[in-house]
């Protein structure tokens, strides 16, 4: 599935979903909301799906890792 980085990032109008920072496209990073991991309770097309994915910056990305919010 290819992702429109652009569309991730305007979903928050420029700004990480975590700490609210503005980012560029270029230091964005895509985060599933959903972890990646959590395979066994959605099924892929719901943990790729556009609804799960929210731009991060890199210190945030990182401190989440795989975890979810909670």
């Amino acid at each position: 599935m290819k992702i429109n980085r652009q569309l991730v990032l305007d979903k928050y109008n420029s700004r990480c979903a975590y700490c609210g920072d503005y980012i560029n496209l270029k230091s964005m990073q895509v985060d599933h909301l959903i972890p990646q991991r959590d395979n066994l309770r959605y099924t892929k097309e719901e943990i790729h799906c556009f609804d799960n994915l929210i731009p991060a910056c890199r210190s945030c990305n990182n401190y989440k890792s795989g975890n979810s919010l909670e």
